[in-house]
């Protein structure tokens, strides 16, 4: 399968090649990122992403991608924090690689942080990424209490989670577009290239993603940290609701004879699996939920539509404000008003 994947990407940065050939006769081509660049910590400031300073605010929002994405997932929820005056960076990981040493490179950027001078941290995780944080929350391996009673990392305050398969993704063996389509978007940027490839990973993750996985048999074993916020918003493609569905169902309870209250409920339940199935499109509804999180809402959108383009903002992102506002009352004013739209 790697072998495949690596093939069908070599023939679209074929084409992609050609097609930035074309482009260079009118614009020049920029530099390609280092993998030290690509991989890391960067701050959003004044609408782009650029390098850490070396003092940083206390209190940080840092954004967590998840499997294949090509880098502009968060073009709409970056601005809206920004625009409330919460300081916001992202953390980009090879993110084909292993969930446990993706976890172990977040370990050592939320150092870094700590040593310029972030002491609180929210996180928010689209898809995988919710599980690399989890798992450097949760892995003793990764000493997180003892680091932070230490004074070594920041204390992680919340973590929303979009779109992650905390239950596993059964798609996750269907990946090879993903991969092909991260790679092109990179490649036209001026991004993408062989060793760029390779340093993505050896496809690990996508076998760590798979339900039953023995990573996430391990993971979900685990105690959630007691003391860190837990948030879980799953998307629906379809046009109807859980809520919906059952607001539904009790009227029909009301209106219709006792003896027609089995086969009402028998149609809910069937429905409502379906939907569940259907999820996001990636990610089921079922395989969000976590045991123990019971702050888990569903918005309207897929998988990435949900944090990116499915709206204006989308739906997702007033969820993540306000659960920003709810870490740090009163300290932003305007994220109040924003996650209310």
């Amino acid at each position: 399968m790697k072998r495949l994947a690596l093939l069908l990407i070599l023939l679209l940065l074929g084409a992609a090649l050609a097609l930035r050939w074309h482009r260079s006769t009118l614009v020049a081509a920029a530099p390609r990122p280092t993998a030290e660049e690509r991989f890391g910590v960067r701050l959003f400031a004044d609408g782009a992403w650029t390098p850490l300073p070396e003092k940083l605010p206390e209190r940080l929002v840092l954004l967590v991608h998840g499997l294949d994405e090509p880098g502009n997932l968060w073009q709409d929820l970056a601005p809206a924090l920004h625009g409330a005056k919460v300081p916001t960076a992202r953390f980009d990981y090879p993110n084909d690689q292993g969930i446990r040493l993706s976890a172990t490179l977040l370990g050592t950027w939320l150092v870094r942080l700590r040593q310029r001078g972030t002491t609180q941290v929210v996180i928010v995780a689209h898809s995988m990424g919710g599980l690399v944080s989890r798992e450097y929350l949760a892995n003793p391996a990764f000493g997180y209490r003892k680091n932070l009673r230490e004074g070594t990392v920041p204390r992680i305050r919340t973590l929303v989670m979009a779109g992650t398969p905390n239950q596993g993704a059964p798609m996750a063996r269907f990946r090879l577009v993903a991969e092909a389509r991260e790679q092109w978007h990179r490649f036209l940027r001026g991004e993408g290239d062989l060793p760029g490839i390779l340093a993505n990973g050896d496809g690990q993750a996508g076998k760590d993603l798979l339900p039953g996985s023995e990573f996430l048999l391990a993971l979900n074993s685990r105690e959630l940290p007691e003391d860190v916020r837990f948030t879980i918003v799953a998307g629906l493609v379809s046009p109807l609701a859980e809520e919906e569905i059952a607001a539904a169902k009790e009227t029909w309870h009301r209106k219709l004879p006792g003896l027609l209250h089995g086969p009402i409920d028998q149609i809910e339940g069937q429905v409502t699996d379906v939907l569940g199935g259907l999820g996001d499109g990636v990610v089921s509804l079922a395989a969000t939920r976590l045991p123990g999180v019971e702050d888990h809402t569903t918005v309207r959108g897929n998988h990435i539509a949900i944090l990116r383009g499915g709206g204006n903002p989308p739906p997702a992102v007033p969820i993540v404000l306000d659960r920003v506002e709810r870490t740090w009352p009163g300290r932003y004013p305007k994220l109040a008003e924003l996650s209310a739209q």
